[in-house]
């Protein structure tokens, strides 16, 4: 017994000059963990061959342990016979099983090439500071749950199509991410106080409940037409400015507290409750077929001045949809023909009401003068401020042209196939939307 204890300490004293370096077979990991648990090393390096079953051993990593590297580990499949690893008894091969190293020390991590799946939790309130990886085909919810100092995450080459919820959530450190471009469905909470402020989401389809929720750096977000948005998907997002496009309903507390745009484009029959509270646009355009306005849905909006009605029948609104607003400062403007029925309806009867053309001259930016022309099939824009933003939206939302021209002039063609067109100028400190026909 004791020669066994003095080669063990060893070879312990060899590893602690630099990295434990382990060589690994089948169904040894969970054989040596006992004895290697209290080696002094900060960094363990893990070589050969492991099957998913044994690297849930990890589990029991020293915290002292701050960099693992497996990046020459070969990860086989297999099937667990001795009992259920939290429900799963089956491991694909290149799976990295779930909660692996919840809650260790581990702030460096290099993984194989040949990962294939991230399983739940796997990484979960680890102090992991950056992580690059391709060929991912699946992970996990919560797979990087609360790693709160994680500033790097790649996905190079991945074909997941699923970010499951609370993924990312609490990782208020996240900027840089590169995601599969293959991205369909965003979990609930995904998202939720993740630091991240830019993220392309091209092919998402849908997004779940809180998805970016208190995500308060996101500035800019890109997903499919017709995305369908999960309740409170925004909510206290401070940041985005991006005209936020959605064909269906907006559900409750949609982007509450959130959305720093001018103009907001409200599409579907319903607006849900409180889906639009505290948001700092000035202009606000109802869809055609608008039939609802949920309680507190546009509350405490301070910058609000207008609301283009394009409503083919008048919404019923609650009492508290404008709640917090001085809605006979608002201007409400209503198809032609149409004033005096919009007087005689609750709620909206307290605004001002007009059937005149919005007009082009204003909603000046404070910072800058600024002139919006149609001038045949042009449209000019003109400001004694510098121009650093000319965008053209159709009145679903969706973006025909921007250009940047860094001047105090722009021209840009009047899009052929619309009638209105909204037109954003970003001149100096101030925004100006104007609707042009």
């Amino acid at each position: 017994m004791k020669k066994i204890l003095f080669i063990i300490s060893c070879i312990m004293a060899v590893f602690s000059a630099s990295a434990l370096e382990i060589v690994l077979t089948p169904g040894r990991l969970p054989d040596m963990m006992p004895s290697i648990k209290d080696s002094p090393d900060k960094e363990w390096v893990l070589k050969g061959v492991a099957t998913s079953a044994d690297l849930t051993a990890l589990r029991n990593l020293p915290l002292a342990v701050t960099s693992l590297d497996l990046s020459n580990l070969e990860i086989k499949g297999c099937e667990q016979h001795t009992g259920a690893w939290f429900g799963q008894t089956v491991f694909c091969d290149g799976e990295i099983p779930a909660y692996m190293l919840l809650g260790t020390g581990v702030k460096n991590l290099r993984l194989p090439p040949t990962v294939s799946v991230i399983g739940k939790g796997a990484f979960s309130s680890t102090p992991l500071t950056e992580l690059t990886v391709s060929g991912v085909k699946k992970i996990g919810e919560g797979a990087f749950h609360n790693c709160t100092e994680l500033k790097k995450a790649v996905f190079s080459k991945s074909s997941f199509t699923d970010i499951p919820a609370y993924t990312f959530n609490g990782c208020r450190e996240l900027r840089d991410i590169s995601l599969s471009s293959e991205v369909e469905t965003v979990g609930g909470h995904a998202f939720e106080k993740c630091g991240v402020d830019k993220i392309d989401l091209s092919s998402a389809r849908e997004i779940g409940d809180y998805a970016f929720a208190n995500a308060t750096n996101l500035s800019e977000i890109g997903f499919a037409y017709g995305c369908k948005m999960g309740e409170g998907a925004f909510y206290g997002a401070s940041s985005l400015e991006a005209v936020i496009r959605d064909s269906g309903n907006t559900p409750p507390l949609y982007s509450a507290g959130g959305v720093a745009t001018d103009f907001l484009n409200v599409k579907g029959e319903e607006v849900g409750e409180g889906a639009f509270s505290r948001s700092k646009a000035s202009l606000v355009a109802l869809s055609e077929n608008m039939k609802h306005v949920g309680p507190y849905a546009f509350h405490a909006m301070p910058n609000l001045k207008k609301i283009v009605a394009l409503c083919d029948e008048i919404p019923e609104a609650d009492e508290t949809s404008f709640a917090g607003n001085n809605v006979g400062s608002i201007s409400l403007y209503v198809k032609r023909g149409e004033v005096e029925k919009w007087r005689q309806a609750p709620v909206w009867r307290d605004f001002h009401i007009t059937d005149e053309e919005s007009g082009i001259n204003d909603v000046a930016a404070e910072s800058a003068d600024v002139e919006i022309l149609h001038r045949g099939d042009m449209i000019s824009v003109s400001s004694s401020g510098l121009i650093s933003e000319v965008s053209l939206f159709s009145l679903d939302g969706m973006l025909l042209s921007s250009e940047a021209p860094e001047a105090n002039s722009a021209e840009l063609p009047f899009p052929a196939d619309n009638d209105i067109v909204i037109v954003r100028v970003k001149a100096g400190n101030g925004i100006r939307v104007v609707k042009l026909k």
